[in-house]
């Protein structure tokens, strides 16, 4: 039914009062079970007419834990208005013209169905490391970026988190933080090393960062990587010490280049090894890593 009044909605023909548009959706939201994540998907070719109360709108929203997906379509599209309403880059679809919006829609519902929270009881202390190593390529490496950016607004409030990148050289994305949103913007905006996979270099660093966690949190490291360590013996050191901590590691092996005994050894368990096909699957499989993080081994 919801469909074919969708199909028989009428054109207005009229300004762009964006806020209007997200306050009835949360109207209507206002019914949906209270056990369900809840979503906005907005569409807009231009810029709100009317930015202050559009803002206002978006913030409502989001205090009543709804995420929104805008959809800019075309060059008109304000995508920096539309990212303080979305509160992340990533959750910001931009799409040249309204003929390349049908070859979008997996992608659109993609970005719908990776919203997952974990349960409001469920804080968390999480320390991210990126493999960031030549093999994976830049575009790949945009993917984890984003499925990243997925993993850490799944995070309840009052969770802390890190992240770190690692290659040659780790390099720190975002410092243990209990500002989750602001890490996101960190993740989104990481530059790709394109180096050796220094895999211990990621894991001392998130080490020392969840160091620093409020005692009474849960503490878990996720590695993603996708392939072997360049120092395999190095590596091994800096995962007992992991273990050592009480810390729950796991890893993300992605494609066939995995070192499977390596891996084993870096996660806590062998059910903390989530395997993955490819970079190009990533994204569909955000929702395990979200069921990962958000339960205890």
């Amino acid at each position: 039914k919801s469909i074919q009044e969708t199909l028989q909605a009428s054109y207005r023909n009229s300004s762009t009062e964006s806020g209007q548009g997200i306050n009835a959706a949360v109207g209507m939201l206002e019914s949906a079970p209270s056990n369900g994540v809840r979503v906005i998907v907005m569409f807009t070719d231009g810029k709100a007419t009317n930015a202050t109360d559009t803002e206002i709108a978006a913030d409502n929203a989001h205090k009543k834990n709804i995420t929104i997906v805008s959809v800019a379509i075309g060059v008109d599209a304000n995508t920096t208005q539309l990212i303080t309403i979305s509160r992340s880059e990533h959750l910001v679809i931009k799409i040249d013209d309204i003929s390349g919006l049908a070859s979008r829609l997996t992608e659109i519902a993609q970005s719908v169905c990776n919203v997952r929270k974990c349960p409001v009881a469920q804080q968390l202390c999480l320390g991210v490391a990126i493999d960031a190593s030549g093999s994976i390529g830049f575009g790949n490496f945009q993917n984890n970026l984003k499925a990243v950016a997925y993993l850490l607004e799944a995070l309840t409030a009052g969770s802390f988190a890190t992240v770190v990148q690692f290659g040659t050289h780790n390099r720190s994305v975002c410092l243990l933080t209990n500002d989750i949103g602001k890490c996101v913007q960190k993740v989104t905006n990481a530059v790709y090393q394109k180096s050796t996979t220094h895999t211990e270099r990621g894991l001392n660093a998130v080490l020392e960062q969840l160091k620093s966690c409020p005692s009474n949190l849960v503490r878990t490291i996720i590695t993603f990587t996708d392939g072997k360590s360049t120092v395999p013996s190095a590596t091994l050191v800096s995962a007992a010490e992991v273990h050592k901590a009480a810390i729950r590691s796991i890893v993300v092996a992605i494609g066939k280049k995995c070192d499977e005994d390596e891996i084993l050894k870096i996660a806590t368990t062998s059910k903390d090894v989530l395997k993955i096909k490819d970079y190009e699957t990533l994204l569909e499989n955000v929702n395990p890593f979200v069921d990962a993080i958000c339960t205890d081994s």
